[in-house]
């Protein structure tokens, strides 16, 4: 089963997760649509091609249908199977795409990149082309009639994208020739932007061709490299909607947004200064092997396989993967305008967690925060979103997050959640998880305590394992992969703790408990005639954290100031 498993497809549309496995088959969860009514989908399901097209299946190869590439746009699917031929989803039905131009042969094409309002090819001899997508009436575009199993476009091609180098060579002051060769590209709202083996960036505006008015070339973005103290060496751009991100082969991740660009397409007279890329302290250096783009916020995956997020969730959907409101605020996260948005503090990002004990965790720290003796600096959290009591308990909660696994995972090793791929859409986020259950119960089991002869105080009942706004599904193909979107696993938990106890293996040395008590050998589990059984942690009987801010003052408080292990 675990021979399916394909890390080199997996993105998220606005709502809906895409993977591809190792044999070319995409499946999906979720729908296309969000607008369509009617439209809706609960299951993994494998997106299909017309009947005429033989699906490539684990003992039948259809070169025409195994998918080696594909790509996600605002509501579509873009697919490139291995004999070149182009698929095309806005349902569960693919449509196969025919470019016009006869002088493109399939074999040619090299990589398929869909956008929020475009979708794209590279063609090797000719370069980038484009098109919008069939449900978008774009008067601009040449677009013929749709037969039953086939679209036929008529693409715009980027002037000067083609460029193939030879031995033959001469000096060249071709514009092509001063471009150099396409490495990669990326389309977003109203934009290509692409990087070149002279590392260099470039930006292509896809409103492109106008009538009454000539078709302009890539515009070079210099401010990328114009004022490095280094060599400037492109690793790969990524981004998606109004957002992308170049990596350098020194470590640097440089980001930007459409408004950049918008400046870098005006005529020079108007352009003004040129605005620079940002360099977000928490990218920089950090081994970062992607970044996943949602509308608002998105994903740093780090090659230690971890997850930090960045941005702002749109009207505090759970995109983030931080947990629900009354959680998130431990985490870094705030109110927006209007309370609808949660921002965090954009230097740095925040660990998303996978293991539902740790959302325990902090919803017992959110209820104790409620306690007489913690009020007063709980205000300063949640009312007053005072900035150093905020970023103290982020930081307090990140540091103490990372050591879960302590003693367990040795230098070298996987964790026991390790990120194979992460992607970012509108509302939802997603992830390729490979999970160590053994490692996984071992670090729950550390954080569990057995009581004695069961006096230990139960836990409230609104203190359950729950992980909001990033829920994962065991897929049909393999048990260790979780997926993660915006919704909840509330229900799935709550079904998980109303089965009975799981029990302790015999012969292990927390398994001794006093017969006296009238309970039975369970997990850290207290054990009442008159109660149902509640789990006791570690952390059960820990106030609500007192700590002391980056400037030196400490919280209000009677308690110690509580201080990072």
């Amino acid at each position: 089963m675990f021979a399916y498993l394909s890390t080199l497809g997996f993105f998220a549309v606005r709502w809906a997760t895409f993977i591809l496995n190792s044999i070319g088959v995409i499946y999906g969860f979720g729908i296309f649509n969000g607008a369509a009514i009617f439209e809706r989908n609960v299951e993994i399901n494998r997106l299909n091609f017309p009947p005429a097209y033989p699906p490539t299946t684990v003992s039948r190869y259809e070169p025409s249908t195994a998918i080696q590439q594909f790509s996600t746009g605002r509501s579509h699917v873009l697919g490139l199977a291995d004999n070149g031929t182009v698929w095309y989803w806005r349902k569960y039905t693919a449509i196969k795409i025919q470019l016009s131009d006869v002088g493109i042969s399939e074999e040619n094409i090299e990589r398929a990149v869909a956008g929020w309002d475009r979708s794209s090819l590279y063609v090797n001899g000719t370069g980038i082309v484009y098109w919008p997508p069939p449900h978008v009436h774009d008067t601009n575009s040449a677009q013929d009639a749709v037969m039953e199993d086939c679209l036929q476009i008529d693409p715009v091609i980027i002037p000067s994208t083609g460029y193939r180098r030879n031995r033959n060579d001469r000096a060249q002051e071709s514009l092509a020739s001063r471009i150099g060769v396409v490495t990669n590209h990326i389309v977003l709202e109203g934009y290509i932007v692409f990087i070149t083996d002279h590392d260099k960036i470039f930006s292509f505006q896809t409103k492109y061709p106008v009538v009454d008015f000539p078709q302009p070339e890539p515009v070079e973005l210099t401010t990328f490299y114009s004022e490095s103290s280094s060599p400037f060496q492109v690793r790969d751009i990524q981004g998606s909607f109004r957002s992308f991100a170049i990596f350098t082969k020194s470590g640097s991740v440089l980001t930007a947004s459409c408004p950049l660009l918008d400046i870098f397409h005006l005529p020079p007279d108007a352009r003004g200064p040129l605005p620079h890329p940002n360099a977000i302290p928490g990218l920089q250096g950090q081994s970062i092997i992607s970044l996943a783009f949602g509308d608002h916020h998105f994903h740093a995956l780090h090659t230690n396989g971890t997850i930090t997020s960045y941005g702002t969730e749109s009207q505090g959907c759970g995109a983030l993967g931080l947990g629900d409101k009354n959680v998130n605020v431990l985490r870094g996260v705030r109110r927006g305008p209007h309370g609808f948005n949660r921002m965090l503090r954009e230097s740095e990002g925040r660990t998303v967690w996978f293991d539902p004990m740790m959302y325990t965790w902090l919803q017992e720290m959110s209820r104790k925060s409620g306690e007489d003796e913690a009020q007063e600096r709980a205000r300063m959290v949640v009312v007053n979103q005072h900035n150093g009591a905020c970023n103290a308990f982020a930081d307090y909660f990140e540091q103490e997050g990372r050591k879960w696994e302590d003693g367990l995972t040795a230098e070298g090793e996987l964790g026991a959640y390790f990120v194979l791929k992460v992607s970012a859409a509108g509302w939802h986020s997603a992830a390729l998880v490979l999970v160590d259950e053994k490692k996984a119960e071992l670090a729950r089991q550390k954080h569990l305590i057995v009581p004695p002869s069961g006096s230990s105080p139960p836990i409230n009942d609104a203190v359950q394992p729950t992980l909001y706004g990033l829920a994962w599904f065991y897929t049909l193909l393999i048990g260790s992969v979780r997926w993660f979107l915006g919704l909840t696993a509330r229900d799935a938990t709550a079904a998980k703790n109303t089965g009975s106890p799981r029990r302790r293996n015999e012969g292990h040395p927390d398994s001794r408990v006093d017969d006296s008590s009238g309970g039975n050998a369970d997990d850290g589990v207290v054990l009442d005639e008159n109660e149902e059984a509640r789990p006791v942690y570690t952390w059960s009987h820990d106030p609500f954290p007192r700590l002391r801010m980056a400037d030196g003052e400490v919280m209000p408080g009677e308690i110690e100031i509580t201080e990072s292990n």
